[in-house]
């Protein structure tokens, strides 16, 4: 018989709908992956079936699951999706079986399998989210917009949002996930997540570059030159991020 693959559309709401045909037996025991559909034909070995992102099936599998497993464990489950990491989709289901039959003190069992690996994927994406509340750098790049590009490791645009929006609640905002083209845009009263089909980004105005020079001075005049310690430095803010960040710039503006 075949192996089952199925692809669905990239979103956490998506794959919530795989799982809730395989869970309640619509759907046979199979591979899981993301797929824009063009490489989606059939051959000797596997069976490719696209599944549709539903809401109702979304909401029913959320529902039961936090119902069963508590708001924690869903949470967790949602930061380990983002991770990306090859066969999440697998590991995440395992740990859906485990926590609808286990309840809501299944986090914490993280001798089993079924629980450590989504627990372990989830705390990576924890972690950068928390680096990236500090190391997010925003420029001007019209009156009253400001942007943000960044290129994390993983998919947590949209874990950044709400803090952004609490602490820059009266500024337009964009931050890009310049590795996954997406972006989250705020206007002032909600947050958008959209695809980045091209982004050009602008020549810095007068007043921006006189702002970038003030913090640049300010990040050196605060360095002891007698205490630098380079390889604490790179621990606390990684060579991989800097390019994005204002107070690493060399090119003087």
């Amino acid at each position: 018989m075949a192996e089952k693959i199925y692809f669905y559309d990239g979103t956490w709401q998506g794959i919530m709908s795989v799982y809730h045909g395989i869970i309640g037996g619509e759907l046979e025991a199979g591979v899981m992956a993301k797929e824009k559909g063009e490489n989606m034909q059939d051959d000797l070995f596997s069976e490719k079936i696209f599944v549709e992102a539903g809401e109702d099936k979304f909401t029913a599998l959320k529902d039961r699951f936090i119902k069963a497993a508590g708001c924690d464990n869903y949470s967790m489950m949602l930061w380990a999706f983002l991770s990306e990491k090859r066969g999440i989709e697998g590991h995440i289901l395992d740990f859906i079986r485990f926590a609808l039959k286990n309840g809501k003190g299944s986090g914490n069992l993280l001798s089993e399998d079924e629980v450590m690996r989504v627990y372990s994927a989830a705390q990576q994406v924890r972690r950068e989210c928390h680096r990236f509340k500090g190391f997010i750098r925003f420029e001007e790049i019209k009156p009253g917009m400001f942007y943000s590009g960044i290129e994390p490791d993983y998919n947590i645009i949209m874990l950044l949002a709400p803090h952004f929006k609490q602490r820059l609640s009266s500024q337009d905002w964009i931050i890009h996930d310049k590795k996954r083209n997406t972006a989250v845009f705020y206007d002032g009263s909600k947050c958008l997540y959209r695809e980045v089909i091209s982004f050009e980004m602008p020549d810095d105005s007068k007043e921006e570059n006189e702002y970038k020079a003030m913090w640049l001075k300010y990040f050196q005049a605060m360095g002891i030159k007698e205490r630098k310690n380079p390889h604490l430095q790179r621990q606390f803010v990684p060579v991989k991020y800097r390019k994005n960040m204002i107070e690493f710039d060399e090119t003087g503006f």
